[in-house]
């Protein structure tokens, strides 16, 4: 560690941020002030007109959209006018507006906060969470980003990192963090495919790992698909169903609304360990003036039904993009899984089927990122020491 602080680096998500740095040569995440591991990337403006960050701006999704910025990396240093940019304007609930060099940016509470302001704001959170963790002031940070991004993308991330009173000595792509974090002393030759599935975006990428070595060879992704999506397939089974039971329609109360959103992520997750869970939500209307209780059941095979077509999606990309560099499914040597939607089992057992191999199970998928974003910035700061 050098004399400025102890190096960190930060898997800066669409839906999540995780912080990490070395100790005695080995990566851990740091955890947030609530004993977390994740900070969800969700800035909002609370109804006391604060600027809030993490899950107290979560919590206010639903209740308060206009006034809720998240998924705000889709959006980083793309121009207003791109086409990417005005399909996302009917995607978010909150104002995309021009910003003063033509950028997208976001209007909240009558003022207009460019891109690199709000990830500021989450990447300024991150750096408290560090420093209060770590005990002092943290020195040299590597910030990772979608192997596809652009440059202004990336000047965009490095700009809100020096906003946020960052020393960021490097912008690394996401997958040759996650392909660090794997071939960590381990002398790999190999081609390694890294399969991101997160929560507001799909990435693949083939990685050659000779060494410590690391290039890619081939990359891709959809910026509209990640487990948000996965999230609403399961909100509008609920929502159709507690309506043909009830025939109360949810979708006129925020507050219902919000209840069945986290209900609905939480069913999924148990959905990975359990073949079968049971949505419960006491009084979430009334109806002729009596309280209505929500019980909706969902297997996994149900789930599995509707969202196979979503699974399908990333496997037509993956193909196209291994087609464009002339790489057969036969010439990947392993398979890293990263972002939490890549736990799904229908997931793991369709990338089986897919490459005729299972995906590596000694990664975590959360945590690769941000571990060898912190082995990148560590051995940085050693080089230059």
């Amino acid at each position: 560690m050098s004399d400025k602080g102890r190096s960190v680096g930060i898997d800066l998500g669409t839906t999540n941020t995780l912080v990490a740095s070395v100790r005695n040569r080995v990566p851990r995440i740091v955890p947030t002030d609530r004993g977390n591991l994740i900070l969800p990337s969700v800035v909002a403006l609370s109804p006391r007109g604060e600027m809030v960050v993490g899950n107290v701006a979560k919590d206010q999704i639903v209740t308060n959209p206009k006034n809720t910025i998240y998924g705000a990396k889709r959006l980083i240093g793309r121009k207003f006018e791109s086409k990417v940019v005005q399909e996302m304007r009917d995607y978010y609930s909150y104002d995309i507006v021009p910003g003063p060099d033509g950028e997208a940016a976001v209007s909240v509470g009558g003022r207009v906060y460019r891109l690199p302001e709000i990830s500021a704001m989450v990447l300024s959170q991150a750096r408290t969470i560090a420093e209060q963790f770590l005990g002092g002031p943290i020195g040299d940070v590597v910030i990772t980003v979608p192997a596809y991004y652009t440059d202004s993308q990336r000047q965009a991330v490095k700009e809100a990192g020096l906003i946020a009173g960052l020393n960021v000595v490097k912008i690394v792509n996401e997958p040759t963090a996650a392909a660090i974090a794997y071939g960590f002393n381990r002398s790999l030759d190999q081609k390694v495919l890294v399969y991101d599935l997160g929560g507001g975006t799909f990435d693949v990428s083939v990685l050659q790992l000779t060494g410590n070595v690391f290039e890619v060879l081939a990359t891709g992704g959809d910026t509209f698909l990640g487990g948000i999506d996965f999230d609403n397939r399961i909100i509008d089974f609920v929502l159709e169903r507690f309506k043909a039971d009830t025939r109360v329609d949810l979708l006129t109360s925020p507050i219902a609304m919000q209840r069945v959103k986290n209900a609905s992520e939480a069913a999924k997750i148990d959905l990975s360990l359990m073949q079968n869970v049971t949505l419960e939500l006491p009084f979430i209307e009334e109806r002729k003036g009596k309280p209505v209780d929500l019980r909706v059941a969902l297997s996994r095979e149900q789930l599995n039904a509707l969202t196979g077509d979503l699974v399908d999606r990333t496997f037509a990309i993956c193909d196209r993009v291994l087609s464009e560099k002339g790489i057969t499914r036969q010439m990947i040597d392993e398979i890293i899984l990263v972002g939490g939607q890549s736990r799904m089992p229908l997931v793991q057992q369709r990338l089986q089927q897919h490459f005729g191999k299972p995906p590596r199970k000694g990664v975590h998928p959360d945590e690769c990122v941000a571990l060898g974003a912190a082995l990148l910035a560590e051995s940085i700061d050693t080089s230059i020491r």
